[in-house]
């Protein structure tokens, strides 16, 4: 379930990669769930490609929204290819990153107070 990203009773975090960087996706996805019963207020993040949803328990569930936005199409949950998270590739590129920052620290740590350690500012 890469979609969801945080769940407690009566609010919702998931991502939405239909409406990552597309504000007119993310104002009719807005509309949608507040169409909905039990759905008191929607955040969408068109940035993010995130969407916060508060509802009230007694009307409706998690469950029942999430249900909703398959079948509507906006997210698909049948799908465990990581390039849907972001919509674009760009969770690669963050753990390409956070894979060189990783490789750096240790390597200075590894070489510190050696005559190797110049290497550290090369890299």
């Amino acid at each position: 379930m890469n979609y969801l990203l945080h769940m407690i009773p009566g609010r919702l975090r998931i991502k939405v990669p239909l409406i990552y960087n597309n504000p007119e996706n993310a104002t009719k996805l807005r509309s949608f769930l507040e169409s909905l019963k039990g759905v008191e207020k929607v955040i969408c993040n068109p940035i993010t490609g995130s969407v916060v949803i508060h509802y009230d328990c007694d009307l409706t569930s998690s469950n029942n929204l999430i249900k909703c936005l398959q079948d509507y199409g906006y997210i698909n949950t049948e799908s465990n290819n990581r390039e849907n998270l972001f919509g674009d590739g760009q969770d690669s590129k963050a753990l390409s990153f956070m894979t060189r920052v990783f490789f750096n620290v240790a390597l200075d740590m590894a070489l510190r107070n050696t005559p190797l350690s110049f290497l550290t500012i090369l890299v």
